[in-house]
């Protein structure tokens, strides 16, 4: 009986593995990623100076709910076994890093980083997730 070459076995092997990708990470990702994302937000007093905190203020939700699995306002790619995941809500970015913004950059926004900290505590459950596609890939 012949040996199957290497390169019969590989190409069935990634692309059940490109499958399973795409399904179990735009399925799953949304749903663990939003559980952590809305510890950062904060639903109380308005921060000011003497309320200041490193959650972000919800007032319209909008920044919040565009993380929810298959939001209009969301992102979610999946090539291969990579994901980009985000919002396309035009202020996340200076939240997420802090910056100058308003009129003339006046206005100077404290980071209150929301997606980096979720992403770093969803960690462990992402790499099970992965973990669980390579062994079913391999089944």
């Amino acid at each position: 009986m012949a040996a199957t070459p290497v390169t019969e076995w590989k190409l069935p092997l990634a692309e059940k593995m490109n499958r399973l990708a795409r399904e179990w990470l735009v399925e799953r990702v949304p749903a663990i990623m939003q559980v952590y994302i809305e510890e950062h937000f904060h639903a109380g007093q308005r921060p000011g100076p003497r309320n200041l905190t490193t959650k972000l203020y919800v007032n319209t939700g909008r920044l919040a709910r565009s993380f929810a699995p298959f939001a209009r306002e969301g992102v979610l790619r999946v090539k291969g076994l990579n994901i980009e995941y985000g919002t396309r809500v035009p202020y996340a970015a200076i939240h997420e890093y802090g910056g100058r913004a308003g009129r003339l950059r006046r206005a100077r926004i404290p980071a209150r980083p929301y997606l980096r900290p979720a992403v770093k505590r969803a960690r462990k459950e992402l790499i099970e997730l992965y973990q669980a596609i390579m062994q079913e890939a391999l089944r």
